[in-house]
């Protein structure tokens, strides 16, 4: 018709279209996977390569599918970023927690409540309802009193109360999580910076999910140091 009407229509005038732009914009969305595991961020690598071809250059028109390409590439850099540093700062948050909580117990065993201490071993589950007096528990059975004995007149347990409380304590070697069956842990090595006790303390905490929602640490060994590792760093 236009040429009836005396137009023509020139090849370079003919809109391009860039397919691999939208593949950009398709993979940059699927990006957001990346989120549930380090492997999946393949899709954002991918997004980026198609998204970098679709923006080759090119002459006359501008061809369809660039904005999608860079749409694609914000994405894909986007949730790439989150992606790779999420595990790092997962990682930063626990050991952080781990210290904390180590500290605390310490001092719980310093100040001689050893109750409070063994409730603190105990994972969420099996600890005794806050409204009961953990006195009265570990002293009412004689299975209870024997291990109430046992725990207090520990050797670890006796060194932490011969520094009595709001020692300072040193993590000697850096916080070391791993993961075994599933669950998280934390092995911690702690020392004197004092000198007052010259061996160091080697403590391994648990890290359970809660019915809420809520993580909750507990303690699952403490005893001196052995250079040598006695946890598999990965057990899947």
């Amino acid at each position: 018709m236009n040429a009836e009407a005396g137009f023509e229509v020139a090849e370079s005038d003919v809109v391009p279209l860039r397919i691999s732009g939208f593949f950009s914009l398709i993979l940059g969305g699927l990006s957001v996977l990346g989120l549930l595991g380090l492997p999946l961020i393949a899709f954002s690598v991918a997004a980026i390569l198609v998204g970098t071809h679709a923006l080759r250059k090119y002459s006359g028109p501008a061809p369809v599918g660039l904005k999608p390409a860079r749409v694609g590439i914000c994405l894909a850099v986007g949730f790439g970023v989150c992606s790779f540093f999420t595990p790092w700062f997962k990682t930063l948050v626990l050991s952080r927690q781990a210290e904390a909580f180590a500290l605390i117990y310490l001092d719980v065993i310093a100040m001689d409540e050893t109750e409070f201490a063994m409730e603190l071993n105990k994972d969420y589950v099996n600890r005794m309802d806050p409204t009961m007096s953990l006195e009265e528990h570990y002293q009412g059975q004689p299975q209870a009193r024997e291990n109430f004995e046992q725990f207090k007149n520990n050797g670890v347990n006796e060194m932490i109360r011969q520094r009595g409380p709001g020692a300072e304590w040193i993590f000697d070697m850096p916080t070391r999580l791993y993961t075994r069956y599933r669950n998280q842990h934390a092995e911690l090595v702690i020392a004197d910076p004092t000198g007052t006790i010259n061996t160091k303390i080697s403590m391994t905490l648990d890290y359970l999910v809660d019915s809420q929602g809520q993580g909750q640490w507990h303690v699952s060994n403490v005893q001196s140091y052995r250079a040598e590792r006695f946890v598999a760093p990965n057990v899947l």
